[in-house]
Order: C-alpha cells, then sequence, then structure tokens
C-alpha cells in the first residue's frame, strides 16, 4: 500500500464525512502533514447531542474498511449534536487509501459518520 512521502513540506488531505449508519450527520475532515506532525482538523454535525465520539484515522475507505492507523482523539458534541476538533499526532506520511471515522464509544452499529481522505 503506498504512502504519501510527506518529508518537511506540508501535504493535505480532505474527506466529506456522511452518515455511515445514522439517520443523520454530515461534516467534514482535514489531515494535513507538516514537520513531521499529523494535523486533523474534523467538524461534525447532526450527531446525537452532548456526547464524546471517537475519532479514527484508518487504512482503505469507508466501503472497504481497514486496519485502524491511529485513534486520533475525541470531538464533543454541543446541545445540537455539533462539534469540532482539532488533533495532533507525531508523523511523517500517512497511507493513501485512508479514511476518517466518528463514532460513539461502544457503538456496535459502527461510526455515525465516516469520509473517504482524497
Amino acid at each position: 500500500m503506498g504512502g504519501m512521502d510527506m518529508g518537511g513540506t506540508s501535504k493535505s488531505a480532505k474527506a466529506t464525512l456522511a452518515p455511515a449508519n445514522a439517520l443523520a450527520g454530515a461534516g467534514s475532515a482535514t489531515l494535513a502533514v507538516a514537520q513531521s506532525q499529523v494535523h486533523v482538523d474534523v467538524r461534525a454535525r447532526q450527531l446525537m447531542a452532548a456526547t464524546t465520539y471517537t475519532v479514527h484515522l484508518h487504512r482503505g475507505s469507508c466501503a472497504a474498511i481497514g486496519d485502524i492507523i491511529k485513534t486520533v482523539g475525541e470531538l464533543q458534541t454541543d446541545a445540537a449534536g455539533a462539534g469540532a476538533t482539532h488533533l495532533e499526532f507525531g508523523g511523517s506520511d500517512f497511507p493513501i487509501p485512508a479514511f476518517v471515522d466518528v463514532h460513539a464509544p461502544a457503538a456496535p452499529e459502527g461510526p455515525a459518520v465516516c469520509g473517504d481522505l482524497q
């Protein structure tokens, strides 16, 4: 599986988050790598109100789910079901294809929203 060589330059990928198993849910994710740091920005809306969601970076695509590369952190929604988070972790590349998913802890039905990075 190929990866993106990030080296010292900044590279990025974006995803539109769409409902994976929920009746609603939307958002976006941006992943950027600069100077050996991976920055992940996630914005979600139309999720369950006042809920803590887990954000994962996976290999593959939303349709062909692959291994978790990194649990990148949490996203807390407000009373309207919207939330945003900026997460960082060390790294100099990430595999393509890859995707971001957002799900409530212990959700047996899988992610609420998912988006393929492009």
